[in-house]
């Protein structure tokens, strides 16, 4: 069920969004705070930003099945409720009619 070409895609949007300003930003302090291994934690920080986007990204693509299901079975109970509530409402006018009424006298 899971498409391994979505999830490259994915996986490509991750390592490109990892790239974005902001990491880009958090790599130049670290850099700047010149920390003994500065290569290798800016990398990881790279490295975090892209696999947290590719979890989350997939997270989304394969729940998303689930969430639409529910949805859906949402809508049917809530077409159900509106439609039987307006059946109800319509037998109960028509009842209400068709019963006796005292009337005034002209």
């Amino acid at each position: 069920m899971i498409d391994s070409e979505l999830l490259l895609f994915i996986a490509g949007l991750a390592l490109l969004d990892s790239l974005n300003p902001a990491t880009i930003v958090a790599v130049t302090l670290i850099l700047l705070a010149a920390p003994k291994r500065a290569g290798l934690i800016g990398l990881s920080t790279i490295s975090g930003a892209a696999i947290t986007v590719f979890v989350l990204g997939a997270t989304i693509f394969i729940t998303a099945g689930a969430a639409a299901e529910a949805v859906e079975k949402i809508i049917v109970g809530l077409r159900f409720l509106a439609f039987g509530a307006a059946g109800i409402f319509l037998i109960y006018s028509g009842v209400k009619r068709l019963r006796d009424r005292e009337r005034k006298p002209i």
